[in-house]
């Protein structure tokens, strides 16, 4: 392999919040997207492909302030939610990782962990996609959605 790409995002860290969910505005609860959806996705992530040999990673609070969905209220919010990671595997594969808070239409789901893993090496490129419902506990199934020869045009999708 030569390198891979997984992108994520995790109803943690949102623009908007409910009530059962308020203590995942603050970073000190220890229930963050940095915690729980990257967590557990950058575990399905090595235990496939392998540990970091290297790593780089920038975490952000981008949005300071998260609105309630049933009063309207605004609260402060200190927890991240932009996760950018990239370094090198013990394979000597490049990896880049991008997690966002809140839905996000460019992973196409709405699931927990929702993510898409895109690995490219010199027979071909696949992707794969997480496919866990919100009672299963992640990193739940990965389902093999496309795999690409190496010389293919074709775009991922």
């Amino acid at each position: 392999m030569l390198s891979t790409s997984m992108l994520g995002s995790g109803w943690i860290g949102g623009a908007t919040y409910d009530d059962n969910y308020a203590y995942v505005l603050d970073a000190t609860s220890g229930a963050t997207l940095l915690s729980i959806p990257f967590g557990h996705s950058v575990d399905a992530l090595t235990m496939v492909l392998g540990e970091f040999r290297e790593v780089s990673a920038l975490v952000e609070n981008l949005r300071p302030e998260a609105t309630n969905v049933t009063s309207g209220a605004v609260a402060a919010k200190s927890a991240e939610d932009q996760i950018a990671v990239t370094g090198v595997l013990e394979s000597g594969a490049v990896a880049a990782m991008h997690f966002r808070g809140g839905t996000s239409r460019a992973t196409a789901f709405h699931l927990i962990p929702p993510w898409i893993l895109r690995p490219s090496g010199r027979r071909g490129i696949g992707l794969l996609r997480s496919r866990a419902g919100k009672d299963d506990s992640p990193p739940g199934r990965i389902v093999v959605r496309e795999q690409l020869p190496a010389d293919s045009d074709k775009s991922m999708r």
